[in-house]
């Protein structure tokens, strides 16, 4: 539900805009988008309905021309692709493109993401094949051919090391985030008792809600050391599965 300027509610079926595609163009930056895009926002299905591209300048142009030379040739052939867009109609992928698609889509369902890029990127596959379809459309072909998808993937793709760049490959979890920075500094397993020592994680319970954040995204593995006759549990190593930080 939403609301008009002067407070009356609009109810969700109501049918004053049927049959519309918003679509939103943007900008912002980095530490903007960083300050103002609240964690509840990527996880809750609004921020993974954009595509987030990271752009910078490439040049320095003080004396500008007019682009209309640059644009001019490609007015027609657009035009052309928006018109013969119009009338609905189903687009299916080709057969080539549909051995790709099932490929990629499987990849995609079974890939673990966490925190808040995770968040971001979690409408990959629909990202992806509306980007394939843009792409046939303007292309004006029968079909959603294999190239149409590879270029749909590739941009998916740049989105996502995008969304990396901005906002970093945090856990979400500030403690399994300082345990993951320790173990890959250190090559050799480390302890409980180690890791306390190292991040300041003192509480067992937080230490442990740590390392079932990690060991469930695959980033550790947790194994027992061999019993050395003496009483209590034995010793629990904890290792990265990640390559270390450092040369």
């Amino acid at each position: 539900m939403g609301r008009f300027a002067n407070g009356q509610v609009l109810a969700r079926e109501s049918s004053l805009v049927t049959n519309h595609h918003v679509g939103l163009l943007g900008h912002i930056t980095p530490v903007e988008l960083r300050d103002r895009l609240r964690d509840t926002d990527a996880a809750s299905g609004y921020g993974n309905r954009h595509l987030w591209i990271a752009v910078r300048r490439t040049r320095l142009i003080p004396f500008p021309v007019n682009p209309a030379g640059l644009v001019t040739p490609y007015i027609e052939a657009l035009h052309r692709a928006i018109i013969e867009a119009q009338p609905p109609r189903e687009y299916r992928l080709s057969a080539t493109a549909r051995d790709r698609w099932e490929t990629f889509y499987a990849a995609q369902a079974m890939r673990k993401r966490w925190g808040q890029a995770g968040a971001l990127t979690a409408r990959a596959e629909a990202q992806t094949v509306r980007l394939a379809l843009i792409y046939a459309l303007m292309d004006r072909a029968d079909e959603i051919e294999l190239r149409h998808l590879e270029a749909g993937i590739a941009l998916e793709a740049y989105a996502e090391r995008s969304v990396l760049y901005v906002f970093g490959d945090s856990t979400g979890n500030a403690d399994a985030d300082s345990i993951r920075r320790t173990l890959r500094d250190n090559a050799d397993a480390m302890t409980r008792n180690d890791l306390r020592a190292e991040t300041g994680i003192r509480d067992g319970s937080r230490m442990t809600k740590a390392l079932d954040l990690l060991r469930g995204l695959e980033l550790v593995t947790v194994t027992r050391g061999a019993a050395d006759g003496r009483r209590g549990p034995r010793p629990e190593y904890v290792q990265s599965t990640e390559a270390p930080t450092h040369e």
